[in-house]
Order: C-alpha cells, then structure tokens, then sequence
C-alpha cells in the first residue's frame, strides 16, 4: 500500500505537467509545424519593408529584400515574415527560420512552454 501511495505522489506533478498545454516534445512539435506550414516566396514588394504585413498569417512569408533602405534580415515579431537581404550567409538564414518557428510555437503554445 505504502508502495502505491509513493507511485500516485510520483505520477500526480507529471499528469499535472501534461494539462498545461504544452506538447510534450517541443522539438517535435516544431518539426510537425515545419512540415506542415505552407512557405511563400515575395520577390517584389510594393511597399517599403518595414510596412509591408503577411497577407496569409498560417503560412510563412520569405520576403526577399532589394533594396537597402529596406534593412537587415529579420523575422517579424509574429513569426509570419522573414525578410532576407541578399548578403545573408545560410547559417544566418537557418537562424531565421529556427527563430520564426519559436515566434510561432510561443503564439500557439504560450510562453509557459519549453
């Protein structure tokens, strides 16, 4: 009995922990959303880089930058634009999506969740 009593004291905080609505892989859960969020390529803008806004908010936008008043590579504090100057290296880009997806875990999970 004193053995069953120590197992439920043991397995009550990690059910709890499992409620709070964070997956239980994080890392997984970013690979399912990479695989399954649509990219979008935007090679003219119409208007200038730090005016422009994700027309479709589910997908991801890669707004390639020409011009150099339109600023450094960047993700757009939700996640859904990433704005790509043409002398970014790749480890620079890779650094991009990895934090667009974070921006996007954190609106969908919370902040609560690592």
């Amino acid at each position: 009995m004193r053995t069953l009593v120590m197992l439920l004291a043991c397995c009550v905080p990690l059910a709890a922990r499992a409620d709070d609505g964070c997956p239980a892989n994080m890392n997984k859960a970013k690979a399912e959303m990479m695989v399954s969020t649509k990219l979008v390529a935007v090679t003219n803008l119409s208007v200038p880089a730090d005016k422009y806004v994700s027309s479709e908010p589910e997908a991801l936008e890669i707004v390639f930058l020409s011009k150099a008043e339109d600023g450094a590579s960047r993700v757009s504090d939700d996640g859904t634009v990433i704005f790509v100057a043409k002398d970014i290296s790749d480890s620079d880009q890779q650094a991009l999506i990895m934090k667009a997806f974070d921006i996007r875990l954190q609106r969908k999970f919370g902040n609560h969740c690592h």
